[in-house]
């Protein structure tokens, strides 16, 4: 199978409700992400996309711009019947270039795609 995302590193994965879960990361070109994917079968971009699978080779996307800040190297856990994010490093922009920082908020999901802040600062 082909994923439906583009290459990353620094990402999260996780299983959730029978599926595999990968969001947010970091791009080959730098940038952060926050996009969702998941799956049942399991450039300095950041990401705060979301993918699922059910089958991990079958991906879909679920949101490609969650609320979460774009990040990378944070915890993604499945607890309490919730998707949990959990900290990690962001990348903000300003005029003239881009200075990293670090995140210490929390955020929660039932289904992937609705999310909230469930803590400010962890």
């Amino acid at each position: 199978g082909q994923a439906g995302w583009m290459p990353r590193h620094s990402h999260a994965v996780t299983v959730f409700k029978e599926r595999l879960w990968l969001m947010g990361g970091f791009s080959e070109e730098g940038h952060s992400l926050n996009d969702v994917w998941s799956s049942s079968d399991g450039g300095d971009d950041l990401y705060n996309d979301v993918w699922l699978s059910t089958n991990g080779s079958a991906w879909q996307l679920v949101t490609g711009n969650a609320p979460w800040a774009r990040r990378r190297g944070f915890s993604l856990l499945a607890f309490q019947d919730s998707l949990l994010v959990i900290a990690g490093h962001a990348q903000k922009e300003f005029e003239g270039g881009t200075d990293g920082f670090l995140q210490s908020d929390i955020w929660q999901s039932k289904d992937g795609a609705d999310w909230v802040e469930a803590a400010a600062l962890a």
